[in-house]
Formats: structure tokens, sequence, C-alpha cells
């Protein structure tokens, strides 16, 4: 973006000289010089660069004498001013922006596969560095991650294979559940391997939900079980609203009829089964906790996952972009790393490695490897660097 930022800002400063190239030339044809070729050019670059020496050029007639008074100076600023002030303006920003970007393109495209091979030697050096200071605890969750799959295999053989390949209703449920929250669990471990510390703190949200879903499934048996799988009705007709909604803005058809019909037909089924309120969010575990509108947090209590709470809503608050927090709780400097697209060498927790000295940006270095949170904090003890 600043690459983009520069030559547009390059491009827009290129108008003043205009005007100015403009007013020379009018001035080089009064003298007489009927094709001044670059001469224009030349002398607008010589005058902007504050330059006292005399000019001089190969250009036009060996000696000659130009005049420019006040009145020409301001000319030259009263036709930027009037220029900017047109209607033309906006489509001439426009038309300057898209062939910037056809340059930035190009440019991109030409210098990538040296861009590539950079951008991968910085992110294996992270991983490395990352491994080094993390790897004991994350190699805790892919042990646990391991057992687990191992663990709903044996269970999905012997709950399949002794039954018949008939499991309960709470049974399939539960180890879906349980496949779920291994995929979630892997996708955690992704992230923090790779230095997205906040993203795998909002996947650990859904590992959350999934827990909860399935001990309450798990403590009321078939019938909560089945209004579970029956809510997916519920879920599909919201899915339906808002494509009909959206689908016309986003370029899309419109469902298909038998499609709308048969989810349709499924969601009013569902309430004449359940009730109107079965359509309300957490409907399917109204009845059973006894609340009525339940939320998460009900469910969260009614499981005894309560004390989870408090993390659950760290989480929530890392999945949205709060300046106002971050600013008063790291000061500017440290927010601004924070705010980096860049990953980040600290736990899901916030937690950051230990080290004696905290490295914040340097303005005066190149502004790519100031911002970037992937370098080395080099502490006195030496603590950050594997």
């Amino acid at each position: 973006m600043d690459a983009l930022q520069n030559m547009f800002d390059a491009q827009i400063a290129e108008i003043p000289r205009i005007f100015l190239e403009r007013r020379i030339a009018k001035k080089l044809e009064e003298a007489g010089i009927e094709k001044p070729g670059k001469l224009p050019q030349q002398i607008a670059e010589h005058l902007l660069s504050g330059a006292t020496e005399p000019f001089q050029s190969n250009e036009g007639p060996e000696d000659i004498s130009l005049v420019f008074s006040t009145e020409d100076f301001d000319a030259v600023e009263l036709a930027v001013a009037n220029f900017i002030d047109t209607k033309k303006l906006p489509a001439i920003v426009d038309q300057i922006i898209n062939d910037v970007v056809a340059i930035l393109l190009k440019s991109l495209k030409r210098n990538w596969p040296a861009e590539r091979a950079m951008q991968y030697a910085e992110q294996t050096a992270f991983a490395e560095r990352l491994e080094h200071r993390w790897g004991k605890a994350l190699d805790l969750m892919r042990t646990l991650l391991t057992v687990s799959r191992e663990w709903g295999q044996a269970v999905y053989k012997r709950k399949y294979e002794g039954n018949g390949g008939h499991p309960t209703l709470v049974d399939e449920v539960i180890l879906r559940q349980h496949v779920r929250a291994c995929q979630v669990t892997d996708e955690i471990i992704t992230l923090l391997e790779n230095g997205f510390a906040d993203g795998a703190m909002a996947r650990w949200r859904t590992l959350h939900e999934i827990a909860v879903v399935t001990s309450l499934i798990s403590q009321h048996g078939i019938e909560l079980a089945e209004r579970y799988v029956a809510y997916q009705a519920v879920e599909a007709k919201r899915a339906l609203d808002m494509y009909a909604r959206c689908h016309t803005d986003l370029g899309y058809k419109p469902m298909p009829k038998r499609t709308t019909a048969k989810i349709n037909a499924e969601f009013r089924t569902a309430l004449r089964k359940y009730g109107k309120t079965f359509r309300d969010e957490y409907g399917w575990a109204a009845h059973h906790i006894g609340r009525q509108r339940p939320n998460f947090s009900m469910l969260e209590e009614h499981v005894g996952h309560g004390a989870m709470r408090s993390y659950y809503k760290n989480g929530e608050r890392k999945c949205a972009f709060e300046p106002e927090r971050r600013v008063l709780q790291t000061g500017f400097a440290e927010w601004f790393i924070d705010a980096s697209g860049g990953t980040q060498q600290r736990g899901a927790d916030g937690t950051r490695p230990k080290c004696r000295r905290v490295s914040h940006p340097d303005f005066s270095l190149d502004m790519r490897s100031a911002l970037d949170p992937r370098r080395y904090c080099y502490g006195s003890d030496n603590a950050c660097a594997p």
C-alpha cells in the first residue's frame, strides 16, 4: 500500500509542474521559439530544484533570456487552483489511480519470484524461532490431539461395529461433535505454530462452544439430541432468508424453488412439533434447561462450564479491533506493532517471550523491517533469540 500511495502522490505532485511547463512554453513562444522541444520541462525542473546558477541546455538557441514575474507565478497557482476545483478532477484522479495500479501490478508480477522466496525464508525462520520458544507447550497440544483422535476412532469402532452399524442418535451426535472438535483443535495448533495467536483464541471459542453443546446433549440424552438435529431446519431457514436478501447484490441467482419449498416445509414441521419458540437462538435447548430464550452463557452454567466465561469473552474481544483498549493497555508503540498484519511471537493469552529489553519500532530503520513483529528481540541475556 505504501508503494501505491507513493506512486499516486508522485503523480498528483506533477500537476503544478505541468502548468509551470505550459507557462514556460508560452514564454518561449513569445521569445520567438516556436518548437521548444524539451526546453519547458528542463527549465521547470531547474526552477523547481531551487538552483541559483544560470540554466544551461543543448536544446534551442545558444542564448536566451526569459523573465518571470510575480504575475507569472500567480497565474500558475491560479491555474492549478482552478484545475483542482473543476469537476474533472475526480475522473482524472481515478485515471491516475488506475494507471498507478497497473504499473504496480506489473512490477509486483515481475518481482514476485524473489519476493515469494524472501517471504518463505522469513516465515521459515520465524517458525523455527517460535518452535524454540513455544515448542514444549505446542507438543502438549499435539499429544492431546493425537490421543483424542485415537480415542475417538476406538469409540467409533465400538459403537458402530458393536451395534451392527446402528449407533444411537446420542452416540452419533457426540461422535460427530468429537470429530469437529479435533478438526478445530488442529486449526488452533496450526494458527499457533504460525504466529496467529488471536486467530487461535478465536477458534478456541468455537471449540468451547462444541464442548458445551456436547456436554449438554450427553447430560439430557436422546430427546435433546433429537431437538438438536431437528434445529438444522431452523438454521437452514435463516440461511435461506439471508440469501434471499443478499443474492441480488452479490450477483447470484435466486435459490431454486424446489430447495426453497423443501427448507420451508421442514421449518414448519419443526415448529409444529416443538413450538414457535423453537425458532429462537438456542431454541433446541430451551425446554431442557428450563429457560425461555436461552443464550450461550445459560448453556455454560447448566453444564458447569460457567467459569470459562471470562476466557470466552476475552476471545471475543480478540476477534474485534478495539484500538482504545489496546492503546490503554500497551501504549501506542506496542499497539502499533500488535495492529500489524503479520505474525507474532506470543501466546494466545497475550504472553510474550521473556526479555529484559522490549524492542519497539525504530522509525529511522527501513519501515518494513521496523514494523515487522517477526524480528528478533535481542535482550541483554539473549533470551529471545534461539
